[in-house]
This record gives structure tokens, C-alpha cells and sequence, in this order.
């Protein structure tokens, strides 16, 4: 169930869309928010083996002062123009969740959640069975805090 957020906190709403959740809502979407974050890891995997085949097939051909093969560069354009749709496909997915992805690669969604009557990031990663994590908005992944820690105030 989401709540509503604080009145002081007007104005969020063009960056939020108006959607916080408790660590438990997001736990229980995690079902779905895995296949996402795993089908967009997989993508970004298969992105960036296409860019450095591209980058090869360039970097070859230039060392031996020929053109490199159009088919074979076309190739993996296209497969790259198709993996770029699915990543965008399932990100829209994720946040009409009311979900972000932070990071493809690394398989790490966040999602808005209060503490301590702010705002903040509820943060999960591939691996994780609960949403145990959060940060503060203006801070990253990196600096991610367990939810039973109690130094709310130094955050």
C-alpha cells in the first residue's frame, strides 16, 4: 500500500511520481523486479560484447588498411538497435513498477521510501532476497545503509 507523502515535501512529485513504498511492498514485488533486472543485466551484458566486437572488427581493419566488413558491422548494429529496445522495454517496466534501475551490469534497482519523515532510496541488488538497503537521495548505492541501522542522523 502506498502512503502519501508529507506535506512539506511538495514539490517532489516531478521527481517521484508520487510513489513511496515500504522495504516490505518492494520485498514482495521482488518476484518481478528479479526477471526485470535480470533480463536488463543480460541485455547490458549482450550490449557491450556487440560494442567491443564492433570496436574489434574497426580496430582490425584499420591495422590492416582495409574496410571492415559492412556485413559483419551491420550485424551486430542491429542486434545491438534490438537489445537497446528490450533494455528500454523492460526499464519502463521497472518504473511503472515505481521502480529505478541504478545500475544494468550490476543488476541494482532502488525505489523511493521514507525514513524518519524524508525521503530516500530503498535500494535491492541481484542476490538479495529483502529490500534491506537504503540511502538518501542525494547520496549512491555505495553509500547504502542496512534498514536496522540506526545512524539515520549522520546520513
Amino acid at each position: 500500500m502506498n502512503r502519501e507523502r508529507p506535506a512539506d515535501l511538495a514539490g517532489i512529485d516531478e521527481i517521484m511520481k508520487g510513489k513511496i513504498f515500504s522495504a516490505e511492498e518492494v520485498t514482495r514485488m521482488l518476484p518481478l523486479v528479479r526477471r526485470i533486472v535480470m533480463n536488463l543485466r543480460a541485455c547490458s551484458t549482450l550490449l557491450s560484447r556487440h560494442e567491443r566486437q564492433i570496436a574489434e572488427l574497426e580496430l582490425e581493419a584499420e591495422c590492416s588498411g582495409q574496410d571492415p566488413s559492412e556485413d559483419a558491422l551491420a550485424e551486430h548494429r542491429e542486434k545491438i538497435a534490438v537489445l537497446r529496445e528490450k533494455s528500454a522495454a523492460c526499464e519502463q517496466e521497472l518504473n511503472d513498477l515505481g521502480g529505478h534501475l541504478e545500475d544494468a551490469s550490476r543488476g541494482i534497482a532502488k525505489f523511493y521510501g521514507e525514513r524518519d519523515s524524508r525521503i530516500v532510496y530503498l535500494t535491492w541488488r541481484l542476490g538479495e532476497s529483502t529490500v534491506s538497503w537504503w540511502h538518501p537521495i542525494e547520496k549512491t548505492y555505495r553509500d547504502r545503509l542496512p534498514l536496522d541501522d540506526e545512524r539515520v542522523a549522520r546520513a
